[in-house]
């Protein structure tokens, strides 16, 4: 009888236990262990812009992409790169009707090739590049008629330099690269929905630091160029790539002398941290005829009177 109740009490305190933590030796058992914290998805903040004008916040999750070019594959870091422009690209359909479409002007039968051509005409625009790139490898027969085709698909002369194109063009803070990136998705992360696949078919552009429909139509100039803007941008709103720097001079709050510091205007704009890289907007004006001095972040500017060059303003926050 006493072995029962023994085994009875056993069994009792095993199932007052059951599911609770063991404390480790030297541990205290009231104090509950900490768990880890999940670490935030690397790639830093990034922005899509989609073919219909849409964008989302992401982080991008690749390490390294893969790009192809006429010299050899590169693999770029993603670390290093600052925006990806994607080249037009055709679903899996219409890669079959493109494919198809081809096939069918090459017949000897004049309703084949007909019906071919209105196929490719479907198609839009889109297909400019790849039409460009089968005319050099036509045949005699054939070319007349994909000639009509890219005609009617590109446009006038002045429609043809803002065709779309087939390549991607990757750009650092150093280089500009331009290529075919090798995956046909990336890995993303997102606040709404976790991690997901990216299918570069949807993506127009891809930037670190985030972008919107209308900036990505401005014109992006070179930094070695800065300068020059005041004689040839003057009311035009620009972008250009900085780097925030907390050495320097500059004249003015808000609206800059043309010679200040563009960044280190940058940094007591508020729109760049020391040391960070983005694209950032600037409107090029006319000298206001006076600028006044004050202290932010971390930045003291200075006051100033007339300065004929011009003058910029920082439009990005």
């Amino acid at each position: 009888m006493d072995r029962i109740r023994t085994w009875v009490l056993l069994l009792a305190f095993a199932s007052l236990g059951a599911g609770q933590p063991v404390p480790t030796p030297g541990s205290d058992p009231g104090v509950k262990p900490e768990v880890p914290a999940k670490a935030k998805p690397p790639g830093g903040d990034w922005e899509v812009l989609f073919t219909d004008n849409s964008t989302l916040k992401v982080a991008l999750l690749d390490e390294q992409l893969q790009l192809q070019t006429p010299h050899g594959d590169l693999s770029i870091p993603v670390k290093d790169i600052r925006k990806i422009e994607f080249g037009v690209r055709l679903s899996p359909g219409e890669q079959r009707t493109f494919d198809a479409a081809l096939a069918a002007i090459g017949s000897k039968e004049a309703k084949v090739r007909e019906e071919g051509k209105a196929q490719l005409k479907t198609l839009g625009g889109k297909i400019a590049p790849f039409l460009k790139s089968a005319l050099r490898k036509a045949d005699a027969e054939s070319r007349p008629h994909l000639e009509m085709v890219y005609e009617a698909v590109a446009g006038d002369r002045e429609a043809r330099k803002n065709a779309p194109r087939d390549t991607d063009t990757i750009t650092t803070d150093e280089s500009q690269f331009s290529g075919r990136i090798a995956a046909t998705q990336l890995r993303i992360w997102t606040f709404q929905f976790g991690e997901l696949k990216l299918r570069i078919t949807d993506a127009r552009t891809l930037q670190s630091g985030g972008i919107s429909a209308a900036d990505d139509k401005l014109e992006l100039v070179e930094p070695a160029n800065f300068y020059q803007l005041f004689q040839t941008h003057m009311g035009k709103t620009v972008r250009i790539q900085v780097t925030g720097s907390n050495l320097g001079t500059v004249w003015g709050t808000g609206t800059y002398t043309a010679d200040s510091n563009i960044g280190v205007a940058a940094v007591h704009a508020g729109s760049l941290k020391n040391g960070d890289t983005k694209i950032i907007k600037i409107k090029i004006t006319r000298d206001p005829g006076g600028y006044v001095s004050s202290a932010a972040n971390g930045i003291q500017s200075n006051p100033y009177g007339q300065y004929p060059t011009g003058a910029y303003e920082i439009l990005s926050k």
